[in-house]
Parts: C-alpha cells; sequence; structure tokens
C-alpha cells in the first residue's frame, strides 16, 4: 500500500491495480438534502477515501489503508481493471490508467489515460499529454513539473493544470496556441495542397484551420466542404501548392 504524492487538498492512495484519490475533510461540513440536511463535525485530519461509487470517512491513515483494501479485496468483476490496467477512485476527470502497449493479446494495445466523458470516455496517449501538456505550458508561461513519469494521476494532473492555464490565457490575451498546427502548412490556410508521402502516395487537399484557443490544421476535401478532419503528415512528407483560389 503507497501514499503517493499529496495535491492541494490531499493525496493519492495505491493499492494493487487501483488508486483512490483521498481528500482532508473539514473539521466542520454537512450531510445529506433538503430538510435532512445536518452539520456534521470530523475530527481534525480525517480522510475521506472513494471506491467506485462509494467512499468513507477515516479519522486515521491506517484505518482508510485497512478499508481501501478489504474493497479492492471483495470488488466485483465490474470493479476489476483488466491486466496492465489501473482503476482511478474519486477523481474527476481520469478513470482509468492502461499500460497495455506491451500486451499483443489487446487489440490495438497502447498506453493510455482514459478520460471520463460526459457519460463515456475518450483516450489520451502518454507521450501525447506529455507532448501537448509540455507545449502548452511553454506558450503560457505555467510551471510543468518536471521529473513526472508519464502513466502517473500526477503526470495527468499536472497534464490537465497546464491545459487549464492555456485556456485561462486565452481568455484574458485572446490569443491561441499555435502548438498543435503543422509546420509544413503555417501560412498556407486557404490555399489547396498536394502531399506526396515517403511511400510516393499523393493526397489532396484544402488547407483549413479549427476554432478553439488550441487550434489544429484540418484537411477540408471540397471547395464547399463546411468542416474536415485533422491533418497527419507522414515524416519525411513533401507540400506542394496547386490553387489559392478556394472560395
Amino acid at each position: 500500500m503507497n501514499v503517493s504524492s499529496r495535491f492541494d487538498g490531499g493525496f493519492y492512495l495505491q493499492h494493487a491495480s487501483h488508486i483512490a484519490r483521498c481528500i482532508y475533510l473539514p473539521t466542520t461540513g454537512f450531510e445529506g438534502f433538503g430538510k435532512a440536511r445536518r452539520r456534521k463535525i470530523y475530527p481534525a485530519g480525517a480522510i475521506r477515501v472513494p471506491f467506485g461509487a462509494q467512499y468513507r470517512d477515516f479519522a486515521a491513515l491506517d484505518d482508510a489503508k485497512e478499508w481501501f483494501a478489504d474493497m479492492i479485496a471483495t470488488a466485483s468483476g465490474s470493479e476489476c481493471p483488466p491486466q496492465g490496467s489501473t482503476k482511478v477512485h474519486g477523481h474527476s476527470t481520469l478513470r482509468q490508467i492502461n499500460r497495455w502497449a506491451d500486451r499483443p493479446e489487446v487489440a490495438g494495445g497502447a498506453d493510455l489515460y482514459v478520460q471520463k466523458c460526459g457519460d463515456g470516455f475518450s483516450c489520451y496517449g502518454f507521450d501525447v499529454a506529455d507532448r501537448k501538456g509540455r507545449a502548452v505550458a511553454k506558450w503560457c508561461g505555467h510551471e510543468f513539473a518536471e521529473g513526472l513519469a508519464t502513466g502517473t494521476v500526477e503526470h495527468w494532473d499536472a497534464f490537465q493544470a497546464a491545459m487549464a492555464a492555456g485556456a485561462a490565457h486565452h481568455a484574458a490575451t485572446s490569443k491561441r496556441c499555435p502548438a498543435e498546427l503543422t509546420p509544413a502548412l503555417a501560412g498556407l490556410e486557404g490555399q489547396r495542397v498536394e502531399v506526396t508521402a515517403p511511400d510516393g502516395e499523393t493526397r489532396r487537399f484544402w488547407v483549413g484551420e479549427s476554432s478553439g484557443w488550441m487550434p489544429c490544421h484540418l484537411e477540408i476535401l471540397r471547395r464547399n466542404s463546411s468542416g474536415g478532419c485533422a491533418v497527419h503528415l507522414p515524416e519525411g512528407a513533401t507540400v506542394r501548392v496547386v490553387s489559392t483560389q478556394r472560395a
């Protein structure tokens, strides 16, 4: 059972393939809703430990560790992550961490952060989150913590903090972060280009740009298309302008 580095107001408790985002409770709080709402007094240093949809409050760390271990030992199949995956409990944005790149039996196996997204989820590769977070931090003057290993909750939190700082910087300055723009297409927005991959395969599209504070270049297939997909240029590809007449 490990207690990992602390964050504002709490710490992470890790056991087996589960991580709990534990918080320190205030001295007083409230329980219930409406007429049933009442004040509750917590002991100094009280800890709230989540597990799935449940949580328990403890006055001592040893008691918190024991309950967390017991919950994992008796967990149902839905609460037990597959081998190579770590379930994250009590986190506002992170659902689990998958280390599947070395598991050939997992179709499309990859090292991914699984992010909560409404009633579903989306994914971020460890390296993508690291690259994007550091680029945004550098752009907006935010300090990205050094020495954090990818594939950890602490690294995910640092990435999220950098993205929040970038959004706040845009709100204050109206500037847009260029980190996700394709350098080879800079200045070619609105023009039709031909991209030749190293194997000789070619494709043509109009160069567009997405909205938001962190835009990316878009492949727009026709003059009258209303949108497109994000550009991906293979390493070593060449770009040639074929038209500048998009309406």
